[in-house]
């Protein structure tokens, strides 16, 4: 009865020991948990954060976008406004040089007989219909 009582004691001994050991693996279980959650929330606080400041950019490249648009439409009719003009000058100093009656009293000289039209075809080959 003796060494059934010892083997009972012992049976108890290593049934409390195995069981403390639970207890302390479900203790660390639950603080790594505890872990993993604080790090779920901070991740999904970044995430957020992250967000916001993607829809801050992308709203940021809108509005540039919108400016550039704008800048390129008043570049281009600007660029009509010059042609128009260059345009009526050329016209205007075609039409004085191949007007026989604008070189003075006696008329032009004939080594400017062409000089409009040479003009006129340097003026549209240069930079102003680019």
């Amino acid at each position: 009865m003796n060494h059934q009582i010892d083997q009972l004691k012992e049976e108890i001994s290593s049934k409390e020991a195995a069981l403390v050991k639970e207890h302390l693996e479900h203790q660390r279980v639950d603080k790594e948990k505890e872990a993993l959650k604080a790090e779920l929330t901070r991740m999904k606080q970044s995430a957020a954060e992250s967000r916001a400041h993607l829809e801050a950019l992308e709203m940021e490249e809108r509005k540039l976008l919108k400016i550039i648009s704008e800048a390129d439409a008043e570049r281009l009719r600007q660029k009509k406004e010059l042609d128009q003009v260059m345009m009526m000058m050329m016209m205007t100093m075609v039409t004085t040089l191949a007007d026989p009656g604008m070189g003075g009293p006696g008329g032009r000289p004939p080594w400017t007989k062409n000089w409009g039209f040479l003009l006129f075809k340097y003026l549209i080959s240069g930079p102003f219909f680019v």
